[in-house]
Order: structure tokens, then sequence, then C-alpha cells
């Protein structure tokens, strides 16, 4: 009876600890160690705010996440950003902006070793459908406008569903320049006529010495596809 109650014990003591230790492991940064950082930003047509998520990495991009402190100062457009955690994500700061006036040139400002401060500028570009984009089109080549969207060729991954099941989604990684997303029959040729949810998602990452910055924007339109 006491062996049981032994193990009992035992038991509680290893469920106990297994709850209050977090699953992402966090360290506090060392006075000589490399401190990198990630700042993540997305958002998406329907939604009025955009997402902003900063954290800091001990030794490289890819290593352990480390919070240097309450005191330790990021700001993104002198706005201040939020200290928060979550079990799998480990230490991060938060903070959200309103999606309309955040097209253009942005400033993040967060500390590093010591006093010093890092200063790293981006721009991010958030893109809409042309008034002309058409409600409903037959299968063969279309070409669809996107405003505010860079001249330059650029990746985008088009999805394009219908509500058959019996049918191929399309998803797959193409090119846009000069804001023109060409539709072509090959495209269209497993979907089945009828409502098409369409989403186009860009996203960028710009790398620096000791970290990145990654934006993410995704488009969403519906579209009758005809026969």
């Amino acid at each position: 009876m006491r062996k049981s109650g032994y193990l009992l014990l035992y038991i509680i003591i290893i469920l106990y600890s297994s709850c209050t230790n977090p699953e992402k492991k966090v360290e506090s940064p060392g006075s000589g160690g490399s401190i990198f950082y990630s700042l993540r930003i997305w958002g998406e047509e329907g939604n009025d705010s955009v997402s902003c998520m900063f954290q800091y990495y001990a030794g490289s991009i890819n290593g352990p996440v480390v919070f240097p402190g309450e005191k330790n100062r990021v700001e993104l457009d002198k706005v201040p950003m939020k200290p928060d955690s979550a079990n799998l994500s480990g230490p991060y700061y938060d903070l959200r902006r309103p999606l309309q006036g955040f097209n253009g040139r942005h400033e993040i400002v967060f500390s590093g070793h010591g006093n010093h401060f890092n200063d790293i500028r981006f721009e991010f570009q958030a893109f809409h459908a042309a008034p002309d984009w058409p409600l409903s089109f037959k299968k063969g080549k279309t070409q669809l406008k996107l405003e505010n969207f860079p001249k330059k060729a650029s990746v985008i991954r088009l999805s394009m569903v219908d509500t058959s099941f019996d049918s191929n989604d399309f998803n797959e990684l193409i090119t846009v320049e000069n804001g023109i997303l060409n539709i072509t029959e090959s495209m269209l040729k497993e979907l089945t006529p009828g409502p098409i949810s369409i989403e186009i998602t860009r996203e960028q990452e710009n790398l620096y010495k000791n970290g990145k910055i990654w934006m993410s924007y995704t488009l969403r339109k519906e579209f009758e596809l005809l026969n």
C-alpha cells in the first residue's frame, strides 16, 4: 500500500513538472554572444489591421529565442511594441497597426548589446484589384490587373478553388510583372464552371547582417467561371 502511495506521488510530481515547463526553449543572451532578430508583418484583404511580431534569437537566426528584458526598447515608427510570450513561439514583441495608411516606408528601432541601438528601414506594399476586375470570364487566357503592385517581376502564390469536390484546385507559384496577372487556359482546365474563390499572396523576405524582415499580404476575390 505504501509503495502505491509513493508511485502516485511520483506520477503527480512528473505531471506537474511537464505542465509548468514551457515547450519553447528560452535563454538569456550572454554579453559575448551574437543576437539576431526577426520581424514578421502580415495583412490580408478584409482585415483592417496589420500584425507585427518581433523576436530576438541567440547565436543565429535559427537559434533559441531570447528575451533581453522589459527595459529593452523595440519601436515601430516610434510606437513601442509590447512584450508578450507564448509556449510555442517563446517571448516576442507585438503590435497591430491600421492597414489604411500603412503602405510605404517604415522604421524599426531596437536594442542590441549594451546601449547600442539598431535602426532598420523597410517598405510594406499592400495591393488591390483594379476597378475593371472582371466578375466572370470563360476558360481561356485572361489578364487581371493589380493596383499598387511592384512593376518589377514578383513571385506570388495563386490559389483558385471551385465548389466541386471532384475537380482539382489550382495552387502554384507564378510570376507577376507590371501588376498584370495572366490567367491561362491551363490554369483553369481542372476547375469546374461556377463560383471560383481566388487568393493571391505576395511574400517578401529582406535579409540583413543580423536578422531578417518577412512580410506577407493576401488579396481574396471571387469570380464566375463560364463554360
